[in-house]
């Protein structure tokens, strides 16, 4: 079951360690924060703050605006800013190995067979809570945001546990490259070798053997609408897409190793994260460009997981990694590390108050409770003040959990 857990965290004025400990990296609880905002709420209030002021006439209409649209997710080829946002939460999981699970390995605190249960108990759990999480009627959807990251976070926690870092980093490669090759080499179906649209490619497939199409994302949604399903069984979170999931949690764990490097300079390891970026985007826009190479390219789809989209996702994920690091961590500005606690509230608690909102019905409850105070505005700033209410009352719930110890771990 998930454990509270109420071990005392280092406060947000806490400076950083000595060159002889593992660091307490503030920025990546902030970076977790910064993650877990837009998926609990900041996305809404700023697109719903814009048609309050009339910067788009309806919700709708964010798609196209020149810059709101980047809060929205691609239809199937490409990326957008909210794109990143599962995949740098993947990412963040993967940082953490180094930092949980292999220092205490080699620091001798942990066997391998006390990791590895602990591993497995956790992507169990995962796996659990993001089927609850998700329960809105029968047939329940197997696949999940968390599941998938429980199962791409065990296999890049195995590799940590169980080979040294030159096998860890060389199954990067080999995990796309593999992917790559079956995706565009691999005839099935009836269909031709390279056949990559979201009614047919080989991920579906394969996944389709393993996940009944009524528990799958697209037939089960349009089952539980009372439809007979019209749309070919698909799932983003599938179990033969965490082979590019485990990569991205890979990358994470490389992170993880620059940040925890103590043989080298802070600045040296923010700039290492930033050169990394670069070689990770370089390599992914080079491969999705058809210009460049024709039919060999690869597009950028985050539904399906494409070997060029995990790159160019781990390229903004090192990328703000790298930012974050050495604006919090490396300048170590008091200041603006008390301006982070808000973020380092949702950080450090961030699968509480992924779980809480859905359970509570937080949107409910908020536009019940505070309906006297929304009234008093025009209509059209409803939206936005429920979703603001949303983000100070998770914040008050937090707060309260960060006084009283509070951590909702597995």
């Amino acid at each position: 079951m998930p454990t509270i857990s109420t071990k005392p965290t280092p406060t947000k004025q806490s400076s950083p360690p000595s060159s002889s400990q593992q660091p307490r990296l503030l920025s990546i609880d902030v970076l977790r924060g910064f993650d877990m905002l837009w998926i609990t709420g900041l996305k809404y209030f700023v697109i719903f703050t814009c048609v309050a002021a009339a910067v788009i006439p309806d919700r709708s209409a964010a798609r196209s605006h020149w810059l709101l649209h980047q809060l929205e997710h691609v239809d199937w080829i490409g990326l957008q800013f909210y794109d990143l946002v599962f995949p740098l939460f993947l990412f963040l999981t993967g940082i953490t190995i180094p930092l949980s699970i292999t220092s205490k390995l080699e620091s001798g605190r942990a066997t391998k067979r006390d990791l590895t249960i602990r591993c497995i108990r956790r992507a169990l759990l995962l796996i659990i809570l993001g089927m609850i999480h998700q329960i809105h009627g029968l047939p329940l959807r197997w696949p999940s945001v968390l599941g998938f990251i429980g199962v791409s976070y065990f296999i890049a926690a195995m590799f940590a546990i169980y080979t040294p870092r030159s096998i860890q980093i060389a199954y990067i490669p080999t995990a796309l490259l593999s992917y790559f090759i079956a995706i565009k080499y691999i005839p099935f179906n009836g269909h031709p070798a390279g056949t990559i649209t979201e009614q047919s490619n080989f991920a579906s497939y394969i996944d389709s053997f393993i996940i009944p199409a009524k528990h799958t994302l697209s037939q089960g949604l349009e089952i539980r609408k009372g439809i007979t399903p019209t749309r070919p069984a698909y799932d983003p979170e599938g179990p033969f897409m965490a082979i590019s999931g485990s990569a991205l949690a890979m990358l994470g764990v490389a992170a993880g190793y620059i940040l925890t490097n103590i043989k080298t300079k802070p600045i040296h390891r923010a700039l290492f994260l930033y050169a990394t970026s670069i070689a990770c985007l370089l390599i992914a826009y080079t491969w999705s460009s058809e210009t460049l190479l024709g039919s060999q390219h690869l597009p950028l789809i985050k539904k399906i997981w494409t070997p060029s989209f995990i790159l160019a996702a781990a390229g903004y994920c090192f990328l703000l990694t790298a930012t974050f690091y050495l604006v919090i961590d490396v300048a170590n500005n008091p200041i603006i590390r008390k301006l982070c606690f808000p973020l380092q509230l949702y950080g450090q608690n961030a699968l509480a108050v992924y779980m809480i909102g859905p359970a509570i019905g937080i949107f409910a409850l908020c536009k019940s409770i505070f309906s006297p105070i929304i009234n008093l505005f025009p209509s059209s700033y409803h939206s936005a003040l429920i979703y603001g209410l949303i983000l100070l009352t998770q914040l008050t719930y937090l707060y309260i959990f960060y006084r009283k110890k509070i951590y909702l771990r597995v």
